[in-house]
């Protein structure tokens, strides 16, 4: 990803937002306020934290009161010592209302510690699970942590779209499975992953971004329908190939490993029985939960 590009988006929008709002520091986070409404957003701005954050309901400024009701898309970008993000009931949404754009949901970008991003349980507009941030109702995968060790993660079923850079960074990941109830991915959603394997088993739509792949290493293997491998080739330099192949790749592991191994679904050897997923043991697929 190219930070000099985003850092001038950072600037462009902070400064652009000033008209409507009073830019102010409260506690270490930079805020915009609206005396109207009595709402404060967490801005773009120089943000910074170490460990865990835990974002206000309200604030107060100049002995008024405002309610935390969104945060701006780039409001956490480089907070590299931030560990686990807690998100109240009050925030809203993502909001990027620049040029009126939605595509951009993950705030959290360069976050490269970030183990956790945790939702309170009354709120109405978002969610998340096992650390990853998504609206409500889970159809919309907003932002994965990129400093959580989890080596393979399967986007739940309920997913029907990955907004863009929602996986960016995340380092630690080698293999991603994308279900068939997945038919839009957002630009640069895999931007700083160097993956074993992309698993995508849905159909995307015709629309389908320029730059999906964007940033991803290319030594990652993309897997999908035969129908849509010659469309992915063409937007993507490294191998596009059938999900046949992917589950070969399990079969294919040498018998006398498997039997002293435990194997990830995507043939890499792990250290553990991992605790929540999909795993080879002994030759058979187990599950933890």
């Amino acid at each position: 990803m190219n930070r000099t590009f985003l850092l001038a988006i950072v600037f462009d929008v902070f400064f652009s937002l000033n008209i409507f709002g009073e830019g102010v520091e409260i506690n270490g986070l930079c805020y915009m306020l609206f005396k109207e409404s009595g709402e404060a957003i967490v801005a773009n701005g120089n943000n910074t934290w170490e460990g865990e954050l835990r974002i206000p309901e309200k604030v107060t400024y100049d002995g008024k009161d405002y309610t935390v009701t969104y945060i701006k898309w780039l409001a956490f970008m480089n907070c590299e010592g931030m560990t686990q993000v807690y998100i109240p009931q009050t925030i809203k949404d993502i909001l990027h209302d620049y040029h009126n754009l939605d595509r951009y949901k993950n705030p959290f970008m360069y976050c490269c510690n970030l183990e956790s991003i945790d939702v309170d349980n009354n709120n109405q507009y978002l969610t998340s699970q096992d650390g990853v941030l998504f609206d409500k109702e889970m159809k919309g995968l907003y932002a994965y942590p990129s400093g959580n060790s989890r080596l393979s993660y399967n986007v739940p079923e309920s997913v029907t779209r990955i907004y863009d850079l929602a996986f960016e960074g995340s380092r630690n990941l080698s293999s991603i499975h994308i279900p068939a109830s997945v038919d839009r991915i957002g630009g640069s959603a895999f931007a700083g992953c160097s993956l074993d394997a992309l698993v995508i088993c849905g159909i995307l739509e015709e629309d389908i971004p320029q730059d999906i792949f964007a940033y991803m290493d290319t030594s990652t293997v993309i897997y999908t329908h035969v129908s849509q491998i010659e469309k992915l080739q063409k937007l993507y330099k490294g191998k596009v190939l059938p999900i046949s192949d992917y589950n070969l790749r399990v079969s294919e592991i040498p018998q006398t490993e498997i039997q002293k191994t435990v194997f990830g679904l995507q043939g890499r050897r792990l250290s553990a029985i991992p605790a929540k997923g999909l795993y080879i043991k002994d030759g058979k697929k187990f599950v933890s939960r």
